[in-house]
């Protein structure tokens, strides 16, 4: 009984401890967990301050990329390194002010505080991640007092310890720390439209610095001087801050509201510009209006659009460090044993943020003179040494080769677009999706932004000018009413019995779309007068989206009919051998022919893009209309394929899904290429990139300067070059 009731007793102890004391396994990772947060505890802070200096070298150097390039991974990483570099620093600077007893080994880690004031200063290539930072230079303000603020409490802690070695690194890093925080924050204040460089206290101010600045560049035509990209750059940087009001639509009204002699002096400038225009020229105004936006870009987004301030506390910060680097390799000297009063690695992570900051400094400066900004504004050739340094910058720096954009623009073609999603719309799923009025996802490709698009631009502007030198007022880009083919197109191409023709085609086809206005007027359409607009009584989208379906009908027949050419041209090279020159004429005819209208596709397309993708110029009721619009067209294409191509190859569906909307644009391919069609659609066209470009606010241009730039933004620098705002 006695042996029993032992028994039982000592099971009961068994299970006691196997309650009372975890299994080793439960244990071992007990220690492990404990272990690591220990770990993690003494090395904290170090951890945290080389995450700082990381992300500090990650914005310098990828920050140049991003007005180059068009790229969602490299924003979406910026994005995350711009924000959490004010973050880490903030903890920081915190998280050193609970650092408690006078231990020597504190004291270093305590010299890390300035450093952190030098990080939350940023970088050079990057003060704001986009204008919605620009405003908030008042927080920052705010920020910089209070984190000042901690930095003072360390640095005083310091100073009461007993070692007082580190004190004076420790104050200059400070004084370099404030320095570098209160120049983002400058930067930050003068990104703001209020704060442009051209204040409008004096009402003719920017419009006679206007007349100076077209002065020049009508000299710098005249005398054949579109190569010398010097005084290309001085243009620029002298005109820097109209271009400037200009994008930010602080100065618009100005220029709008222009004096008649100024105007005067305005035009006689553009008179000297047509007369001595040449491939030179056009390739100097792309390129000048690329500086602009360089430098704009530079005024808004990094520290390289400062003044000589600017430039002088850059100078300073770097002076500041370089002198504490000097005394922290004093102060940390080993005595006579070889010992040192703090940890081999905080000696070793001080080093790298000396060295470290002193090297950014140094990549901070050699960016700045390769900018489009500093060379040219801040040095000149009245010393030896200027001058050496400046042929220096410019062989480093080629103004004509370097590129300042992506240099491409995206593709959106609508009739494609359907056509896509009505191939991959089979799914129920799909189905349901297009009945509660979602919408599928756009598809776009970049396109390079060629010579032969550009010179298409700019020569409808040109003619636009030439062709309004009498009738000045008339240009009014606050309005679209296709008024450029009004001036130009209909009185040279157009006779008064064939142009109410083409109007009543238009509106036929408006009907076709059911996207019209107005009431049915077929009776009254052929009596109209040549000045009528067919765009008056739409909408711009319903404009836009009427023109680019007229495009594609064009662009498709005429490549219908260019698929039976080339076995003719053979038939007739081996029947008479004496057509070689034709046969070369017409050929080179062909591909000039071929470059225009691959041009009018890319702008049609492009312009589609910036309504349908970017929004620009597109209200709330337009987003309806245009979902409206599609959503018709995608429905007469089902109709259409469902009672007419079944069991069809597809590469045959535009021949059916365009039926009746054929029946209409035929009439109008009867126009023909002598009586110039694709010069009356490609001026539709660039007049629409150019009422775009100009009535576009602000925030759109400058948004699109980080992220690769736009096409329509160098447009606007180009309305200004050539003096369509007045």
């Amino acid at each position: 009984m006695r042996t029993l009731r032992d028994s039982q007793v000592c099971v009961c102890d068994q299970r006691w401890r196997e309650l009372s004391y975890p299994p080793a396994a439960a244990q071992d990772q007990h220690s492990l967990v404990s272990h690591a947060q220990n770990l993690w505890n003494d090395w904290e802070i170090q951890c945290l301050v080389l995450v700082s200096f990381s992300l500090q070298v990650f914005l310098l150097f990828s920050a140049v990329f991003r007005k180059l390039y068009r790229s969602v991974v490299l924003s979406v990483l910026l994005w995350l390194a711009y924000l959490s570099a004010d973050t880490v620093a903030v903890y920081l600077l915190g998280r050193l002010t609970l650092l408690v007893g006078d231990d020597p080994r504190h004291q270093i880690v305590l010299f890390w505080a300035p450093f952190l004031l030098l990080h939350l200063g940023g970088q050079e290539t990057i003060t704001a991640f986009s204008m919605e930072d620009c405003a908030l230079w008042k927080r920052h303000l705010l920020n910089l007092a209070t984190q000042v603020s901690l930095a003072i409490y360390v640095v005083c802690r310091q100073w009461r310890g007993g070692d007082k070695q580190l004190v004076a690194p420790t104050t200059l890093m400070f004084i370099a720390g404030m320095t570098s925080y209160a120049a983002r924050i400058a930067a930050l204040k003068r990104a703001q439209p209020t704060s442009s460089m051209s204040s409008s206290e004096n009402s003719n101010f920017i419009k006679y610095e206007m007349i100076n600045y077209n002065h020049e560049l009508a000299c710098i035509i005249s005398h054949k001087q579109e190569r010398d990209f010097e005084r290309v750059m001085e243009l620029a940087t002298n005109g820097f801050s109209l271009s400037l009001d200009f994008l930010m639509d602080v100065a618009k009204k100005d220029y709008l509201t222009a004096p008649t002699s100024l105007t005067e002096s305005f035009w006689g400038s553009v008179e000297i510009f047509l007369r001595c225009r040449s491939s030179d020229t056009d390739d100097m105004l792309f390129k000048l209006a690329e500086i602009h936006l360089s430098l704009i870009y530079d005024h808004l987004y990094t520290k390289f659009g400062g003044n000589l301030m600017a430039a002088c506390c850059r100078l300073t910060t770097f002076a500041l460090t370089s002198i504490a680097l000097v005394l922290f390799v004093v102060s940390t000297r080993l005595d006579h044993k070889g010992n040192t009063y703090y940890k081999t690695a905080d000696i070793t992570i001080s080093y790298i943020l000396l060295v470290g900051a002193i090297a950014l400094e140094i990549s901070s400066v050699l960016l700045w003179l390769l900018s489009s900004y500093s060379p040219w504004k801040f040095l000149g050739t009245s010393s030896v040494a200027d001058s050496v340094l400046y042929s220096i910058i410019k062989c480093l720096s080629r103004v004509e080769s370097r590129v300042e954009w992506s240099g491409k623009m995206q593709q959106l073609n609508m009739v494609d677009w359907c056509i896509q999603e009505r191939q991959t719309t089979a799914g129920w799923l799909e189905w349901m999706k297009r009945r509660v009025g979602i919408e599928g996802r756009a598809c776009t490709k970049p396109v390079e932004v060629s010579a032969d698009l550009k010179n298409l631009v700019l020569h409808k502007m040109l003619q636009t000018l030439d062709a309004i030198s009498s009738r000045r007022s008339e240009l009014d880009l606050t309005k679209f009413h296709g008024q450029w083919a009004q001036l130009w197109v209909y009185p040279h191409l157009f006779s008064q019995s064939r142009l109410p023709k083409v109007v009543q085609l238009v509106n036929n086809l408006i009907e076709v779309l059911g996207r019209t206005k107005k009431k049915k007027e077929s009776s009254e359409a052929p009596q109209r007068a040549p000045e009528v607009s067919m765009f008056q009584d739409l909408g711009f989208v319903e404009s836009v989206f009427l023109w680019h379906i007229v495009t594609e009908l064009c662009l498709r027949d005429d490549q219908a009919d260019t698929d039976t050419t080339p076995a003719t041209a053979t038939l007739d090279d081996q029947a008479d051998t004496d057509t070689t020159t034709t046969t070369a004429s017409s050929s080179s005819s062909s591909s000039k022919d071929y470059k225009l209208k691959s041009s009018i596709r890319e702008l049609s397309n492009y312009v589609m893009y910036l309504l349908v993708k970017c929004k620009a110029m597109v209200t709330v009721y337009d987003i309806d209309s245009l979902n409206g619009i599609r959503r018709t067209l995608l429905n007469n294409l089902d109709i259409i394929i469902y009672q007419k191509v079944d069991g069809r190859p597809i590469q045959n569906i535009h021949d059916v899904v365009f039926s009746e909307a054929n029946k209409i644009s035929r009439e109008f391919l009867r126009i023909g290429e002598e009586v110039g069609r694709w010069d009356m659609i490609a001026m539709v066209w660039v007049e629409m990139l150019c009422y775009i470009a100009f009535n576009c606010d602000a925030a759109f241009h400058t948004k699109q300067l980080c992220a690769g730039g736009e096409f329509v933004t160098h447009v606007k620098m180009l309305l200004v070059i050539l003096n369509f705002s007045i």
